[in-house]
């Protein structure tokens, strides 16, 4: 899905899509653990490769998740772009919903 959005906006746009990391509930929140996958999406991405993170919140306030994780993922890679896609589980399948936290 995002290959097909990334082509509709930008057809001419050299899209790689690397799949990396899945993984249920808060496992991705303890130190350490997101800051790997970051580095081993790196690693597969190239030197100019871009870095989205898609964050199910599960409960938690995602704008708040979001910011945090998007901070650790720069901060473990400051060389590279990264994007941080809150409540993507309700982004890719209908419009955003809004949360109020």
């Amino acid at each position: 899905m995002i290959g097909r959005m990334a082509r509709g906006v930008a057809p001419g746009f050299q899209l790689r899509i690397v799949r990396l990391v899945r993984t249920h509930g808060q496992r991705i929140v303890p130190p350490g653990r997101l800051e790997h996958a970051v580095e081993t999406a790196a690693s597969k991405t190239g030197r100019d490769g871009r870095i989205l993170i898609l964050l199910d919140s599960n409960g938690d306030c995602p704008k708040v998740l979001a910011g945090e994780l998007r901070r650790r993922a720069e901060l473990a890679r400051r060389d590279r772009r990264i994007r941080v896609i809150p409540n993507a589980k309700g982004w890719l399948s209908r419009p955003m919903p809004t949360h109020r936290c």
